[in-house]
């Protein structure tokens, strides 16, 4: 029996909240907003960019979908400025794959940001599978459910080389192709 574990980046590996911070105070610095109390940006996340970004930007005119380019832009400004990985994680996940463990990080931050940030942080080498949104690939709380208005979550199966949204709410059974 193999033993996997997988783990979130944001808030179970890594400490960024100052970093997203930064990033949405620069990003609406840009706009001529004010800058917002990090308890107020730290209760906006969760949800993916799209929704931090909409959240951030509740009290303007300015649509989200133009400020994306000016948030992306921040946040690869502010990648690592200020996060650290929390204590313990270092060793942990060394010790994990020293072990036998396979790790893999699955999060809806974007795949080259946790790919860049784990290496950074010198544990990118112990994880065999980083995967994270891409352009063409969402991951979490993208899609809605046609079946049950639920969230979708993307996954990967590797030996096939295909990616596919299955539905995590309760009772419901829907699970496709992304193709």
């Amino acid at each position: 029996m193999k033993k996997v574990l997988v783990f979130d980046f944001d808030g179970t590996l890594v400490d960024s909240r100052l970093d997203l911070l930064n990033t949405v105070n620069q990003m609406r610095k840009y706009y001529g907003l004010a800058p917002l109390p990090l308890e107020q940006v730290l209760s906006y996340v969760g949800d993916g960019v799209k929704m931090l970004l909409s959240r951030s930007l509740s009290d303007s005119k300015i649509d989200p979908e133009t400020a994306m380019n000016v948030m992306q832009q921040a946040y690869r400004a502010n990648l690592n400025l200020a996060s650290t990985l929390y204590p313990g994680v270092y060793k942990t996940i060394r010790d994990l794959q020293q072990s036998g463990w396979k790790i893999a990080l699955f999060s809806n931050k974007e795949q080259d940001f946790c790919k860049s940030a784990l290496y950074e942080f010198g544990i990118g080498t112990c994880f065999d599978v980083i995967l994270g949104r891409t352009d063409d690939f969402p991951l979490k709380r993208h899609i809605i459910c046609s079946e049950c208005g639920g969230y979708l979550t993307g996954y990967t199966v590797k030996a096939r080389g295909k990616n596919y949204y299955k539905c995590n709410t309760k009772g419901c059974k829907n699970n496709n192709s992304a193709e």
